[in-house]
């Protein structure tokens, strides 16, 4: 199942996911990031051979070892999930199937809501939504978090994954089960070590 959900409605339920928004009196971003126990950025060795399949198949064993089953994914910042330009583009068959599968579930240039994913769908969601990451440079923001808010996740374009572990518990489990996956650490200065 892939649910809309309001985007006033995510604001209140989840408000450990980050947000932002431009002020044009002050001409600056005004930025909300939760409090957190850890901060990561992993790769999976197969994204210098841009296989999404192997990332996303690996990111979903990750989410699975954790015991999350529904993932809440909403833009930090209040834009529709697609843009009027890119629902116009031919120029890639992945981004047409991609945009085809968002479009099928009305998740289009109208909507800047979050959006409610379930494990069995979440393979199909993921690869798509990758795929408008990859080509989309408008495409991003978009973090996920599961329903008790413990893990923030954020897929880049380049393949690397933010996880923001909220709680201790979460932080011990995620360090735990990392080691399970393939995958390593980006060796970005900016994060904790895994």
């Amino acid at each position: 199942m892939v649910k809309k959900l309001l985007r006033d409605y995510c604001l209140i339920k989840y408000r450990s996911l980050p947000l932002q928004h431009f002020d044009k009196e002050t001409n600056s971003d005004i930025l909300y990031s939760p409090n957190h126990e850890g901060v990561y950025w992993i790769k999976s060795p197969e994204s210098k051979e841009n296989n999404s399949e192997k990332l996303i198949q690996e990111l979903i064993n990750l989410i699975s070892s954790l015991n999350i089953n529904d993932l809440i994914f909403l833009n930090e910042i209040n834009l529709p999930w697609i843009s009027k330009y890119t629902a116009q583009r031919k120029d890639s068959k992945q981004l047409t199937t991609a945009l085809n599968y968002f479009k099928s579930k009305n998740i289009w240039t109208d909507f800047n809501g979050g959006v409610l994913v379930c494990k069995i769908e979440l393979k199909d969601f993921l690869l798509n939504f990758y795929t408008i990451t990859k080509h989309d440079s408008g495409f991003f923001f978009y973090n996920f978090t599961d329903e008790k808010q413990k893990i923030i996740f954020y897929l880049h374009y380049s393949g690397d994954i933010q996880v923001i572990t909220l709680t201790e518990e979460m932080n011990i489990s995620f360090l735990k089960q990392i080691k399970n996956t393939s995958f390593i650490d980006c060796g970005r200065q900016d994060s904790n070590k895994i």
